[in-house]
């Protein structure tokens, strides 16, 4: 099968899975360099695009590429070399990365619609607190959506087995995401990545409560962040905004729980 065709596949599987998100044009790039395709895709954004990768210097396995006018395709870079290395360990972590990047490109496109917005740029303005604060729900939302999606696709191939699954999360899967947000949270002093990666950690555990919700749900998850209750809070928070719709009045209030452990965020 041809990458297109592998990629509509897999587009046709997002909406048949999450009928409640509204179809978007989209165009898949496979590409050895993210940044050079970012800024081949956004000229007029190069100095912004190379201080981002200055600042972060991380190695993504994907990216959304937001168009100039709103209504225009938005392109989903996937990183090739990484795309290579999950398809032989046998993760497929790029699955899971395809739906991600879909899924922020549809919460970029409905919030644009929201605000009447003709152009998108107005969002990528982090200095706005408000579109900071939908850009850290889209992160959450995406994170979820994305790792579901995977989880979806790899147990009907696999035909996996409720009870195998649960033991696998425990066992594998979940021990794998708790220390991982532990060493990039320590990695890095900046606020807004250590954000990030809570709301990683946060999105991937939602998965499970909303699939096996007697086996992960929020009590459970506050005995785990027992040491930080502001985990929890964001956490508590974000299961009840869990759509466009819900969030986008509320942002102020997500900002105000992060404000509980980053004082001058």
């Amino acid at each position: 099968m041809k990458s297109d065709e592998i990629f509509q596949e897999l587009n046709n599987e997002y909406y048949k899975l999450y009928r409640s998100m509204p179809k978007i044009p989209i165009s898949v790039i496979v590409t050895e360099s993210i940044d050079k395709a970012n800024c081949k895709l956004r000229p007029d954004l190069k100095n912004r695009i190379i201080i981002e990768v200055t600042e972060n210097n991380y190695n993504y396995n994907g990216r959304m590429v937001l168009p100039y006018l709103v209504g225009d395709t938005i392109s989903i870079l996937l990183n090739s070399e990484n795309m290579i290395k999950y398809t032989e360990d046998g993760s497929m972590t790029w699955v899971g990365t395809f739906a991600h990047e879909l899924t922020h490109a549809i919460d970029y496109h409905l919030i644009a619609l929201k605000d009447n917005l003709d152009i998108y740029d107005p969002l990528l303005e982090l200095k706005d607190n408000r579109y900071l604060m939908f850009n850290l729900w889209s992160e959450y939302h995406a994170r979820k959506f994305g790792y579901n999606f995977l989880n979806n696709i790899m147990c009907k191939n696999l035909n996996i087995s409720e009870d195998e699954k649960i033991k696998h999360i425990k066992d594998n899967e979940w021990p794998f995401h708790i220390n991982n947000y532990y060493k990039e949270y320590r990695a890095t002093n900046k606020g807004i990545q250590q954000i990030y990666r809570t709301l990683q950690l946060i999105g991937s555990y939602s998965v499970g409560c909303d699939l096996y919700p007697t086996k992960f749900n929020e009590a459970q998850f506050k005995i785990i962040c027992d040491s930080c209750p502001w985990v929890y809070k964001i956490f508590a928070f974000l299961r009840k905004h869990e759509s466009i719709d819900e969030i986008y009045a509320e942002f102020s209030k997500m900002r105000e729980i992060f404000k509980e452990n980053w004082m001058d965020f």
